[in-house]
């Protein structure tokens, strides 16, 4: 697997192989986890809070299990504030770090907050696309894949409304299941790293019949998880935004190169 020297800033616009995806997210992720944690919760704890108070969860006692309208009260709150405005600022703080600039919580709030507008058309056409394909199953898989990058097109490519799907579309195109399967990676790993997370905050408000700490504990895994995958995906972005382009993945300096994914086996 080829990378980018320690210390230097990570070539983001070029083709990866899974490892190098990888090991580029964690490094990026560890060494901006201020900036990115700074814009993560500045974002979370502000709209959690407010969605909070609204549905009486600060004062409350223990719920064992929210009701259908909480629930989806709460969902839509992430799904049309919170994950596209956090998505779009973190993946501002990849950009400038990739640019070896030091990257700025606050601006990258703000151009987020500009971008707004445009966000929510593009996430609400995300989220009728998936729950129109929801009806087969199997379209809405299909389209949770191919539009998912959406938000890095907003931010990197000035994409626009139903522009921004269609860029992600067309850089899924072809590469689908490998893009499902990078997909699924990154799940098992934010799996593990928050499912201990949310289970103790759960334990633990439930220990002192108190809501608010499962407040909180939603405040720690929606940051953490918004902060890995929002570098993750733009990672993929630029990936196959350059393997559209016709990159292929770097040479590994070893003697040999790693095989590009979607190349057919024998063709070396």
């Amino acid at each position: 697997m080829a990378g980018e020297p320690a210390g230097r800033p990570p070539e983001i616009d070029r083709a990866r192989d899974l490892g190098d995806l990888l090991s580029t997210t964690l490094r990026l992720w560890g060494r901006h986890l201020g900036a990115l944690s700074a814009v993560a919760v500045s974002v979370v704890v502000v709209v959690d809070t407010i969605a909070a108070a609204g549905l009486d969860e600060l004062t409350s006692p223990y719920r064992a299990r929210p009701s259908v309208r909480e629930e989806t009260i709460s969902l839509l709150i992430y799904l049309l504030v919170t994950f596209p405005v956090v998505t779009a600022a973190q993946t501002r703080i990849v950009l400038e770090a990739a640019a070896d600039r030091r990257p700025s919580p606050w601006r990258a709030i703000a151009e987020a907050a500009d971008l707004f507008r445009t966000l929510l058309l593009a996430v609400i056409a995300y989220v009728l696309a998936v729950l129109v394909g929801s009806i087969l199953i199997i379209p809405a898989i299909y389209f949770a894949v191919s539009f998912y990058l959406f938000i890095p097109a907003v931010v990197a490519d000035r994409r626009r409304g139903l522009d921004a799907l269609r860029r992600s579309a067309e850089l899924v195109r072809g590469r689908w299941w490998r893009v499902l399967g990078i997909g699924l990676v990154y799940a098992v790993i934010i799996t593990l790293l928050t499912g201990p997370l949310g289970s103790g905050f759960d334990e633990l408000a439930r220990a002192a019949n108190a809501e608010v700490l499962f407040v909180v504990g939603t405040m720690v895994v929606q940051t953490v998880t918004l902060s890995f995958v929002s570098v993750g995906a733009t990672l993929v972005f630029f990936d196959l935004r350059a393997r559209h382009a016709g990159a292929s993945p770097t040479p590994a300096p070893v003697g040999r190169r790693d095989r590009d994914p979607d190349e057919p086996p024998g063709s070396d």
